[in-house]
């Protein structure tokens, strides 16, 4: 990750050096290939440095998560903006890497122009450690420097910048976790288990997948999701394209028979109802969006979102992160870290479905459910169907949306805690938690109803409140998940997503033994896949969720679960583009 950053801000210096000013720094200006090369796009409103007072006249880009105070003092006192300049630029490319390497804005931006103005001119630059990023102190200091509020604090050139962030990533990469021996093998099953995704045939959905083929737990929007992911983590185009085509499909087939429902094996509409993200219509809207974001398809992508929030507008029975509120909350979220330079309307559209979906999982877990079974009931603990997965989409909401964690929330993370055991250096979680909850039995470790749920759970609030108990919660779960046992090759109750859970604390931690670990899991997960009778191309059900995961392993600084946890490039609070 390191390298790639120099590789931008080099690509940046040898704009200047030529006299050229690009004007719209932002992610998706930026394209870095499998071999690390980088591709500034979008000139539109690029110019020469002798030509700086017209470009000012003509408008400029005004994102205000890139955007330096020189810009932003201007907007607050209705004065004409200055015109781009080589140090304004080197701020907005420190803020923009910044965001690369913790997946957050550099300031928690207020949600108001006026005020995430201000943050641009005064607020000093967040920490990693406060974002639930491993520290770096080194890289902390460069970035810091270029994002200082006076410009003669800066860089004295984006040359200079470049250089500092490439002395860096030489020391990074010297100190990178090694390739496990048997990743080659893993990369050439993994090859092989995607070709029928990578080379369609005409058949189409009913080729590859049995009933239901079109949702994202178990048919193709979830081999879109999976490809994305996986040519998030390669550059490959082939990928890429694959999963563009293979939303397409979803959606296509969502009014086919059997693209959501399979009665013969329980699946059936009272079940699923129509609020599933991960079963139902409204995954395959997301996930085509997310596809169409990372393919540069903004029509398509804006279309896909209208669809999804017609798709879960009401109400729903169900309150799980698999089948019902929960879920659409995760699914806002993800569609909302994805939504800038989208158009206005349709971003404060979604924040306030976002809302009010999070106002109604407050609702129905109020109104329906008791944690502790003070009214005489157990209630589901785990992350599929239970409170850790309510929980968890909450803090997520909390996190794309900026601002406080919901007060509801802590006071139901401290009960939950209270479940662990009994051994605190492997704890497990039960099932079930209330008055009859027991510790007996086997262990469940996987991330539906078990510990790798819970690794998520609690490494997101550490994230979201730095409080170091949490992140405590998630490492001794970690020890109980590390285990290796199990058959299952799985994402959903399986082997593969276990070991994702420990990619997620090596990540939170920096300590390369969760790597390790995580690749034990994924060797086991391997030798199981290749005796499996799971033949079918299922994200979460399936092989191709193991597939996915044996690519992570060469950047595990990145790695994240598919259609789960959010993308670190693309955590940004909302959208709050200045109209010129």
């Amino acid at each position: 990750m390191a390298s790639a950053l120099h590789q931008v801000a080099l690509a940046y210096a040898q704009l200047h050096e030529q006299g050229v000013i690009h004007a719209d720094v932002q992610p998706g200006n930026v394209l870095i290939d499998q071999n690390g090369r980088v591709r500034i796009l979008d000139f539109g409103l690029s110019g020469l440095t002798r030509e700086e007072g017209a470009r000012a006249r003509r408008g400029r880009a005004s994102l205000v998560e890139f955007m330096e105070p020189e810009c932003a003092k201007a907007l607050l006192e209705g004065t004409e903006r200055p015109a781009p300049s080589r140090l304004g630029e080197q701020y907005s490319v420190a803020a923009m890497l910044y965001a690369f390497l913790t997946g957050s804005e550099y300031v928690q931006f207020a949600l108001q122009q006026d005020a995430a103005l201000k943050q641009v001119c005064h607020s000093p630059m967040l920490s990693f450690a406060s974002q639930g990023v491993r520290p770096w102190p080194e890289m902390e200091n460069v970035l810091s420097r270029a994002l200082s509020k006076a410009k003669e604090g800066r860089f004295s050139t984006m040359r200079e910048f470049a250089e500092a962030i490439g002395e860096l990533s030489v020391r990074r990469i010297a100190a990178k976790v090694p390739r496990w021996r048997g990743q080659s093998n893993a990369a050439r099953w993994s090859a092989q288990c995607i070709r029928p995704l990578t080379s369609p045939s005409n058949d189409g959905i009913a080729a590859l997948w049995t009933s239901p083929t079109a949702s994202v737990y178990m048919g193709a929007a979830g081999g879109a999701a999976g490809l994305l992911r996986m040519a998030e983590c390669t550059g490959s185009g082939q990928m890429l394209a694959a999963a563009d085509l293979w939303a397409a499909r979803a959606v296509a087939s969502i009014r086919t028979p059997g693209a959501f429902f399979d009665r013969a094996n329980g699946i059936h509409p009272q079940l699923i109802g129509r609020g599933s993200l991960y079963n139902g219509r409204p995954g395959v809207f997301c996930a085509q969006a997310l596809v169409a974001r990372a393919i540069g398809n903004r029509s398509l992508q804006l279309e896909a979102t209208a669809a999804f929030i017609e798709s879960t507008t009401g109400r729903f029975r169900q309150w799980d992160l698999t089948l019902g509120t929960a879920g659409i909350v995760l699914g806002c979220a993800s569609l909302a870290s994805a939504a800038w330079g989208m158009p206005r309307a349709i971003v404060d559209l979604l924040l306030r479905h976002g809302d009010r979906h999070l106002a109604n999982l407050r609702t129905q877990l109020d109104a329906n459910t008791s944690l502790t079974g003070r009214r005489g009931a157990t209630s589901v603990a785990g992350m599929a169907h239970g409170w850790a997965g309510a929980l968890y989409a909450a803090l997520t909401w909390m996190l794309v949306r900026g601002g406080d964690v919901p007060t509801w929330v802590l006071p139901r993370l401290d009960e939950l805690s209270n479940y662990g055991g009994p051994d605190k250096n492997e704890m497990t979680w039960p099932v079930r938690v209330g008055k009859a909850t027991s510790h007996a039995g086997p262990r469940q470790n996987g991330w539906c109803a078990g510990g790798a749920g819970f690794v998520h759970l609690w490494t997101l609030a550490f994230q979201a409140t730095s409080e170091q108990r949490y992140l405590e919660l998630a490492v001794r779960t970690g020890g109980a998940v590390a285990g290796v046992n199990g058959e299952s090759i799985s994402l959903c109750c399986g082997l593969a997503g276990r070991a994702y859970s420990l990619l997620t604390l090596y990540r939170a931690t920096g300590e390369p033994k969760w790597v390790h670990r995580a690749e034990r899991l994924a060797q086991r997960a391997l030798m199981c896949a290749r005796v499996s009778s799971e033949e079918d191309l299922r994200l979460y059900k399936g092989p191709l969720g193991l597939a996915v995961l044996q690519t992570e392993f060469e950047c595990p600084e990145q790695a994240r679960m598919p259609f789960f946890e959010m993308d670190a490039g693309l955590r940004f609070t909302a959208n709050r583009e200045v109209v010129s």
